[in-house]
């Protein structure tokens, strides 16, 4: 079990078997100038979607998982947005099957969902280009307002 949300969520995102296997860990806040390489960017907008009458409630923690990767020819671009497709399949699978990132004491994760395919964010002129899939994690919290 992870200390914090975005550890659980790195932990969870390094045993996707469609990362490059040579790419190392995933990064947080952080990437490499070197393709490939992957990092997630928790985004603005953390929210509580219900709130339990008692205590607790269903949260909603946006982040997005971005890679570095090869601009050189179309094949390294398709196999990029290839990527993504697969990445969104795998978390997909992930929720059917209830594989779930293990997440700090009192919170229990319900979904991890890709927003939307990956796209292009920063065409670099090096020969790489970075590309993001925003992602959501909506997860359970017991008793949030004692904290």
């Amino acid at each position: 079990m992870s200390d914090t949300i975005i550890e659980a969520l790195r932990t969870y995102i390094n045993d996707c078997t469609y990362l490059d296997a040579d790419s190392g860990q995933v990064s947080i806040n952080y990437m490499s100038s070197d393709p490939i390489q992957y990092g997630i960017f928790p985004l603005p907008g953390e929210k509580l979607i219900e709130k339990y009458i008692v205590s607790g409630g269903i949260f909603e923690y946006p982040f997005a998982l971005r890679v570095n990767a090869s601009n050189t020819d179309d094949y390294a671009l398709l196999e990029t947005q290839g990527f993504f497709e697969e990445f969104s399949a795998w978390l997909e699978d992930n929720n059917e099957s209830g594989t779930f990132p293990a997440l700090p004491t009192g919170k229990t994760a319900i979904k991890v969902e890709a927003q939307s395919n990956g796209y292009l964010i920063e065409q670099g002129e090096s020969g790489t280009s970075i590309y993001e899939v925003p992602c959501t994690l909506i997860y359970e919290k017991l008793n949030y307002e004692k904290e």
